[in-house]
């Protein structure tokens, strides 16, 4: 079922309302650039693929339907979907580094005993986690978003969230 709220949103993009795409972007940007700088590893490169991302988001709007999906799957989806494109053309391994991420945010992004529970979790693991506990996505969203399947997202997220866990406490022993 449609959100009221997407339908909106949708209307007033193609109406190309100005504030929506400020709105838009202020609600959206730290998801976006979360993908863009964790899977690019590079600040510059996130920043770039982020406008291109949003620009994209605006140009293809006639795309998006509210019935199938909300504003925020698709968003990722095609966050994801950009950022493949890009990864095909490079050919260098991308790392995964907290102050990079913080740097292209211009501010933390996580606390750092969030960074610290998450610096081990594998790339999908880190994803489904960072999109259900910090997003608050639903497993059908984190699904279609990540192109997993709905029990795998399930799976993921234990998996995550135990390893986690543990980082958390081992944070708690070492520095508090």
């Amino acid at each position: 079922m449609a959100r009221r709220t997407d339908i909106k949103l949708k209307e007033n993009i193609k109406n190309h309302r100005e504030e929506t795409f400020e709105e838009i972007y202020e609600e959206y940007r730290h998801l976006v650039m979360y993908f863009t700088t964790t899977k690019t590893g590079l600040k510059t490169d996130a920043e770039d693929l982020a406008q291109e991302i949003f620009m994209k988001v605006y140009s293809n709007i006639d795309d998006y339907n509210p019935y199938l999906s909300s504003f925020k799957t698709w968003l990722v989806t095609i966050t994801m979907n950009h950022i493949t494109d890009y990864l095909r053309q490079r050919k260098d391994f991308i790392i995964y580094d907290n102050d990079i991420v913080n740097e292209a945010c211009d501010e933390p992004f996580f606390s750092p005993k969030f960074e610290y529970a998450v610096r081990t979790l594998e790339t999908v693991d880190r994803d489904v986690l960072v999109l259900k506990v910090v997003y608050n996505f639903t497993h059908k969203e984190i699904a279609a978003s990540l192109k997993i399947s709905i029990d795998v997202s399930k799976k993921k997220l234990k998996a995550a969230k135990n390893i986690a866990k543990g980082e958390w406490l081992d944070y708690e022993k070492k520095f508090q």
